[in-house]
């Protein structure tokens, strides 16, 4: 799944120029080897990888892209994932949402450890959630999964009723590594972050 191909493809560019610079750099000082210069392999080669199973690629527009070439196009309504400011409860809270709305929802947790922890975490506060470490499973309608591995950011496809949360969701950055933690109960905290919904397209190549 690509979000956005072509800002994927301006992040690859980026971080080829930036790592070329600081190579040569580094080079002209004897800190690295020549061979250090593969180190960093080309976007292109990567593509070619994802090409040989079936994508989906994520859009705002409908246009085109040199990377992709889609066989059919499906819009959908999204929404970014809304952050949780590391607070068990406002996730509870979310998931027990979204469990009564059929939604299949998926939580890209980071390290084993700490999708365990999180499972133990969500049961303390009746939420069911299962552990997995199977990527190819097929959830079902009001279906929560754990799974040990990390995304940039969630979603959520309100049509389709599916939802994926991140790590990054959960935990704020200056905390993610210390795993989950109960935060303090403020008055009026709404769990609805007021988030704006946009139509995207779903290009399948």
């Amino acid at each position: 799944m690509l979000d956005e191909p072509r800002r994927i493809r301006e992040r690859a560019d980026n971080a080829a120029m930036e790592y070329a610079e600081i190579f040569k750099e580094q080079l002209v000082k004897g800190r690295v080897l020549p061979l250090h210069a593969e180190y960093l392999r080309p976007y292109d080669q990567l593509l070619a990888k994802l090409k040989e199973k079936t994508l989906l690629s994520m859009q705002s527009i409908t246009a085109a892209c040199r990377d992709i070439s889609p066989q059919a196009v499906f819009t959908l309504s999204a929404r970014s994932m809304q952050s949780f400011q590391n607070s068990p409860s406002l996730l509870a809270k979310e998931l027990t949402g979204l469990r009564v709305n059929k939604f299949r929802t998926l939580i890209c947790a980071g390290g084993e450890s700490k999708a365990r922890r999180l499972v133990n975490e969500l049961e303390s506060l009746n939420v069911y959630a299962q552990y997995t470490s199977d990527l190819s499973l097929k959830a079902a309608p009001g279906e929560i999964f754990v799974l040990p591995c990390r995304v940039s950011r969630g979603f959520e496809y309100t049509e389709a009723r599916m939802s994926l949360i991140s790590e990054g969701d959960i935990f704020s950055a200056s905390r993610s590594r210390r795993g989950i933690r109960r935060a303090k109960r403020r008055d009026g905290a709404n769990i609805a972050d007021v988030m704006g919904v946009k139509n995207r397209r779903l290009c399948c190549a």
